[in-house]
């Protein structure tokens, strides 16, 4: 569980690490022309990558969505009916 929990902790940290250097920067110098859009690349993209690390170490939120995704749909099969007139 800690390891985990330290693991999902350095996986923010390093993904954050841009978007913190690039506000830093804004303070001391003059940023790129578009430091706040590039920050924000940095930190929008690891979004999927934190949340699939989410479900793959949270147990019962792993079963609750196999629950959820293997149980029988009830469907209606479309039937239709050939006529030959002539």
């Amino acid at each position: 569980m800690i390891k985990q929990i330290v693991i999902l902790i350095l996986m923010l940290l390093i993904f954050g690490i841009p978007y913190v250097s690039f506000i830093f920067m804004s303070f001391f110098t003059n940023p790129p022309k578009y430091h706040y859009r590039i920050s924000h690349v940095f930190t929008v993209v690891p979004y999927p990558l934190i949340l699939i690390t989410l479900f793959h170490f949270t147990e019962p939120l792993k079963n609750s969505f196999k629950k959820y995704f293997s149980r029988r749909r009830n469907s209606i099969g479309l039937s239709m009916t050939i006529n030959n007139r002539q």
